[in-house]
Protein backbone atom coordinates (compact mmCIF):
# COMPACT_ATOMS: atom_id res chain seq x y z
CA UNK A 1 0.00 0.00 0.00
CA UNK A 2 1.31 3.47 -1.24
CA UNK A 3 2.53 5.61 2.24
CA UNK A 4 0.06 8.35 0.73
CA UNK A 5 -3.26 8.08 -0.83
CA UNK A 6 -2.76 9.40 -4.25
CA UNK A 7 -3.97 9.28 -7.96
CA UNK A 8 -2.49 6.26 -9.74
CA UNK A 9 -1.61 8.69 -12.54
CA UNK A 10 1.47 9.79 -10.96
CA UNK A 11 3.56 7.42 -12.41
CA UNK A 12 6.45 9.38 -13.35
CA UNK A 13 10.18 8.71 -12.36
CA UNK A 14 10.79 11.14 -9.59
CA UNK A 15 8.15 13.81 -8.29
CA UNK A 16 8.48 16.67 -5.72
CA UNK A 17 5.72 18.62 -4.03
CA UNK A 18 5.49 21.16 -1.22
CA UNK A 19 3.29 19.95 1.32
CA UNK A 20 1.29 20.75 4.34
CA UNK A 21 -0.91 19.16 7.35
CA UNK A 22 -3.98 20.59 7.21
CA UNK A 23 -5.96 18.57 9.79
CA UNK A 24 -4.49 15.56 12.19
CA UNK A 25 -6.77 12.46 12.86
CA UNK A 26 -6.31 9.43 15.29
CA UNK A 27 -4.47 7.17 11.89
CA UNK A 28 -4.38 9.89 9.68
CA UNK A 29 -3.69 13.51 8.21
CA UNK A 30 -5.44 15.59 5.96
CA UNK A 31 -2.59 17.04 3.51
CA UNK A 32 -2.50 19.87 1.23
CA UNK A 33 0.38 18.92 -1.65
CA UNK A 34 0.84 21.50 -4.38
CA UNK A 35 3.38 20.14 -7.35
CA UNK A 36 5.90 22.07 -9.12
CA UNK A 37 3.70 23.02 -11.85
CA UNK A 38 1.25 24.25 -9.72
CA UNK A 39 -1.76 21.45 -9.36
CA UNK A 40 -3.03 21.05 -6.19
CA UNK A 41 -3.50 17.62 -4.95
CA UNK A 42 -5.52 16.97 -1.25
CA UNK A 43 -5.12 13.37 -0.17
CA UNK A 44 -4.38 11.54 3.67
CA UNK A 45 -1.32 10.36 5.03
CA UNK A 46 -0.71 7.71 7.80
CA UNK A 47 0.43 9.95 10.75
CA UNK A 48 2.92 7.41 11.94
CA UNK A 49 5.09 8.50 8.86
CA UNK A 50 4.43 12.07 10.02
CA UNK A 51 5.38 11.45 13.70
CA UNK A 52 8.63 9.55 12.83
CA UNK A 53 9.84 12.69 10.85
CA UNK A 54 8.96 15.50 13.54
CA UNK A 55 6.09 16.62 11.26
CA UNK A 56 2.42 17.91 13.05
CA UNK A 57 -0.61 19.70 12.07
CA UNK A 58 0.34 23.05 10.42
CA UNK A 59 3.52 22.12 9.48
CA UNK A 60 5.10 22.28 5.98
CA UNK A 61 6.94 19.43 4.19
CA UNK A 62 8.72 18.27 0.74
CA UNK A 63 7.40 14.87 -0.13
CA UNK A 64 9.73 13.33 -2.89
CA UNK A 65 8.28 10.39 -4.71
CA UNK A 66 9.79 7.74 -6.97
CA UNK A 67 8.01 4.89 -8.80
CA UNK A 68 10.36 2.39 -10.23
CA UNK A 69 9.40 -0.96 -11.41
CA UNK A 70 5.99 -0.43 -9.82
CA UNK A 71 7.46 0.05 -6.42
CA UNK A 72 6.81 3.36 -4.76
CA UNK A 73 10.08 5.13 -2.91
CA UNK A 74 9.51 7.86 -0.66
CA UNK A 75 11.29 10.86 1.44
CA UNK A 76 9.45 12.84 3.46
CA UNK A 77 11.04 16.08 5.52
CA UNK A 78 9.88 18.89 7.14
CA UNK A 79 10.71 22.43 6.39
CA UNK A 80 11.79 24.47 8.98
CA UNK A 81 10.40 28.10 9.29
CA UNK A 82 13.22 30.89 8.70
CA UNK A 83 13.49 33.15 11.38
CA UNK A 84 13.59 36.63 10.64
CA UNK A 85 16.41 39.08 12.15
CA UNK A 86 15.22 42.34 13.80
CA UNK A 87 17.55 44.41 11.06
CA UNK A 88 16.45 42.25 8.47
CA UNK A 89 12.22 43.02 9.61
CA UNK A 90 13.17 46.71 9.48
CA UNK A 91 14.45 46.60 6.21
CA UNK A 92 11.38 44.64 4.86
CA UNK A 93 9.15 47.72 6.36
CA UNK A 94 11.65 50.41 4.66
CA UNK A 95 10.48 48.91 1.14
CA UNK A 96 7.34 48.83 2.14
CA UNK A 97 7.08 52.18 3.65
CA UNK A 98 9.01 53.38 -0.29
CA UNK A 99 6.06 51.46 -2.28
CA UNK A 100 3.73 53.63 -0.53
CA UNK A 101 5.50 56.86 -1.19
Amino acid sequence: MDPLELPKELDANIRVFHGKIERMESDFAHVTLQSPGGEELLGKCRRTILDENGIGEGDRFELTLARKNGTLKYEIKKVTRGVVSAEECQKLWDRFADLND
